[in-house]
């Protein structure tokens, strides 16, 4: 298991304080409904199709760092229309 550095440590501490208040839930999972549970995938433009899956890709990074230490269990938000 590789050794987790000071840095990254670091970063995980600044998600954890910045994402760990009521706040910080609304718009991680806002962020997670509109870019996790939805398809990146758009027909015939992979341009599209590639900025989707970064915009994914960067929400999960920050999910799974959020996850380690089990500071968010699961982020769920009730939303009013």
């Amino acid at each position: 298991m590789p050794r987790i550095t000071k840095a990254v440590k670091n970063y995980q501490a600044a998600l954890k304080r910045l994402f760990n208040t009521p706040d910080g839930y609304i718009v991680l999972a806002t962020w997670r409904e509109d870019n996790v549970n939805k398809s990146s995938l758009v027909p015939m433009d992979p341009c599209a199709t590639a900025y989707y899956l970064g915009r994914k890709e960067l929400v999960q990074e920050v999910i799974n760092h959020l996850k380690d230490d089990g500071v968010l269990d699961d982020i769920k938000i009730e939303t009013e229309y």
